[in-house]
């Protein structure tokens, strides 16, 4: 299992590039979902 994952090497930073990009994407995903359910809350206090 220990090289299923190299620390070093290409496959290690393209393993910590994927992580960076997946948790960028995942973060990014929930400030929009936060984002939207604010302005819809927004927009039922308008009402």
């Amino acid at each position: 299992m220990a090289r299923f994952v190299p620390k070093t090497g290409v496959n290690g930073i393209g393993f910590r590039l994927t992580t960076l990009v997946q948790t960028r994407l995942i973060a990014s995903l929930q400030l929009l979902t936060q984002h939207f359910q604010a302005r819809e809350q927004g927009e039922q206090r308008k009402y």
